[in-house]
């Protein structure tokens, strides 16, 4: 994997944050050098390519690119995105992960100046679900267009850039040891993705995967960071979140279509995962209802 190295001067500006929905479609994105952009694919994949090479976006993961070449995107599903995009600062480069523990907090040691590294891909998981939410926050104090609105947008830049550089630097040590997630855990993610309906027990996903459940935990909390009961709980919190932002149905019908029946356990997983419930935020996110179209929110 790479990792972006930028290098800030200066507070970083943000210069467009928009929530995107569209159905299978193309489109061109043009060369700026002067931007770095975070996007969290919230249904649906995507697919960017630049110089001829196609890089592919699974849903509920959080990609990182510069926009230094002209590049187009595809998706060929219903998609829906989060996008920021701010100013690229003073010092904006590509590094491997043997850099990244190089990489020095402040440049020459100089008051006012510094560095975060973001990854080109943030897989699904707890980190990409922290940056989702911050990225939804930067366009709702966006839109607001009230006199404190921009300060607390970046604000909560400045969060997403801390967390992505920690997972980074994390990310880029553990690399050093072990050159890629275990099979075992990716078999694990593709398969409770493709069953997330059917009710399922850590041991019985392990029978499929025709591996001890003991050692199918211990890989997966290495490599995700968190259980495989945690990470198919947010799958199913993603999918009923996506449910209630485009179908009208109830949070107990939501929670049926992925298996979950219990209304009162529901109603405190979605509450332990957003901070609200099912009402508030359908009415927290009202703010995107107009921005169908891709428009800018500035």
């Amino acid at each position: 994997m790479r990792y972006i190295k930028v290098v800030f001067s200066e507070m970083p500006r943000i210069v467009f944050a928009h929530h995107y929905h569209t159905e299978p479609s193309r489109w061109m994105l043009n060369m700026d050098p002067r931007l770095v952009e975070i996007t969290y694919c919230q249904a649906g994949s995507i697919f960017r390519e630049v110089d001829g090479k196609a890089v592919f976006y699974p849903p509920q993961a959080v990609a990182c690119y510069l926009h230094d070449a002209p590049a187009r995107a595809w998706c060929e599903e219903e998609h829906r995105h989060f996008t920021v995009a701010f100013s690229a600062g003073a010092q904006v480069e590509y590094i491997g992960a043997d850099r990244v523990w190089k990489t020095q907090p402040a440049a020459d040691g100089q008051a006012g100046v510094f560095t975060v590294i973001l990854p080109e891909l943030l897989p699904p998981g707890a980190a990409a679900s922290d940056i989702s939410r911050e990225l939804e926050a930067i366009v709702r104090h966006m839109a607001a267009g009230m006199p404190y609105s921009r300060l607390e947008a970046t604000q909560r830049l400045l969060a997403a850039l801390s967390r992505l550089t920690r997972w980074s630097v994390e990310q880029a040590g553990y690399g050093a040891a072990n050159a890629a997630v275990s099979p075992y855990s990716r078999r694990a993610v593709e398969y409770m993705a493709e069953h997330l309906h059917e009710p399922m027990t850590v041991g019985e996903l392990a029978e499929e995967l025709q591996i001890s459940y003991e050692h199918l935990s211990r890989l997966f909390k290495r490599d995700f960071g968190m259980s495989l009961i945690e990470y198919r709980n947010r799958m199913k919190l993603e999918r009923i979140k996506e449910l209630l932002l485009t179908k009208n149905i109830t949070l107990a019908q939501a929670g049926e279509s992925v298996g979950i029946e219990d209304e009162k356990y529901l109603s405190r997983l979605f509450r332990k995962y957003t901070g609200m419930t099912a009402t508030a935020y359908r009415r927290a996110h009202k703010v995107y209802e107009n921005d169908q179209n891709g428009a800018l929110l500035k």
